[in-house]
This record gives structure tokens, C-alpha cells and sequence, in this order.
């Protein structure tokens, strides 16, 4: 996955840090956590993980890695661009249907988790890997 994004996308992608160094955050390590965790969610829902997912801490956007790094350096060294708020809202707004999936797992309706999956989950998490691109183009733009 990580090798197709920069096949596509082949725009510099480390992110520097306020001493010039490559902070611990860079976009395609970013947009590789959040398709791991969208992967981990499909397993579950899919009846193929054993974890134990709890709704309130899957609807948080401040446990992930993503949202780690949103809620941290992300915010300090990046806040300023117009597309990390949208990023930041759109994560949230994943988390919530995230949350949602669980829940509808947990209640046994895997109907309904698989249409919210395919759906609404599916349409946020592009965006969301759309938004870390955005935000990667103004970072770097003259």
C-alpha cells in the first residue's frame, strides 16, 4: 500500500519538524496508520478478530496513532493550513463511524455494520487519506 501511494503521489513527503528534522509523523506513515486501523475494523466486523473492541475508546480520535498526532505535533507544527482543520474534523467524523460499526457488530446487526462499512466509513476514511495529501501539498508549496 505504502509503495502505491508513492507511485501515485510522488510529492515530498516528510514532514520537518521545527529544528528541520523529520518529525515523527511523516504523511505516508500517517496514511499507512489510519489504513491499518480501517483494516483492523473490517476484520472485525467481518467476524475474522477476536479483539475486543470497546465503542467509547474506538470513537475517540485522540487514541490512534493518527489522532495522536493530530491532537500533538500535528496541531502545533501544522495547525495553520487550511486543510488540517478539515483533517482534523473528518478524523473525528471517522472515529464516529468507527464507533458506529462496533456497536452495530456488538448488537449482533452485521447487516447493517457491512452497509456502514461499504458506505459512510469507506467514503470518510478516503477523505481522510485525501485530507493528509492535501495538507502534504500546502506544507510544501512555494
Amino acid at each position: 500500500m505504502l509503495h502505491l501511494f508513492k507511485q501515485l503521489f510522488p510529492t515530498r513527503t516528510e514532514f520537518l519538524g521545527t529544528q528541520g528534522a523529520p518529525t515523527d509523523a511523516p504523511i505516508l506513515e500517517a496514511i499507512n496508520a489510519h489504513v491499518r486501523w480501517r483494516h483492523r475494523l473490517e476484520e472485525y466486523a467481518n467476524g475474522r478478530s477476536r479483539e475486543a473492541l470497546d465503542h467509547d475508546t474506538v470513537g475517540s480520535d485522540r487514541h490512534c496513532a493518527l489522532g495522536r498526532w493530530i491532537h500533538g505535533s500535528g496541531m502545533t507544527l501544522y495547525g495553520r493550513y487550511p486543510s488540517f482543520e478539515t483533517l482534523r474534523q473528518r478524523h473525528a467524523d471517522f472515529h464516529f463511524c468507527a464507533a458506529q460499526v462496533v456497536s452495530l457488530v456488538q448488537r449482533g446487526d452485521l447487516t447493517e455494520a457491512q452497509r456502514v462499512l461499504a458506505g459512510d466509513y469507506a467514503r470518510i476514511s478516503r477523505a481522510v487519506v485525501n485530507d493528509l495529501l492535501q495538507l502534504n501539498q500546502e506544507f510544501f508549496a512555494p
